[in-house]
């Protein structure tokens, strides 16, 4: 079940961005992208380890992969967020 929100949550982010046409910029709810990413990989792999299904080892690598790239695009964007801040002072 929790397959299909990784769609959806894709789908919302490229609706507000691209046909709504909401800058991309850093704001708090982009945890709300990034958080449920790791959680799946956390839990598929739990789960692959459970049920004994070595299969979901390339699940897991893959989602671990994307949810890391997007934990790393959402800090660099908190970067850019506080440096600006900093500079505007």
């Amino acid at each position: 079940m929790a397959t299909l929100w990784i769609p959806l949550l894709a789908a919302l982010f490229i609706e507000k961005h691209a046909i709504v046409g909401d800058p991309i910029r850093y704001t708090a709810a982009e945890c709300s992208f990034v958080f449920p990413l790791g959680m799946y990989s956390a839990a598929t792999y739990t789960y692959a380890d459970a049920a004994h299904r070595p299969f979901l080892a390339n699940v897991v690598l893959i989602t671990v992969l994307i949810a890391f790239a997007t934990w790393i695009l959402a800090s660099i964007g908190l970067l850019r967020s506080a440096l600006r801040s900093v500079e505007g002072k």
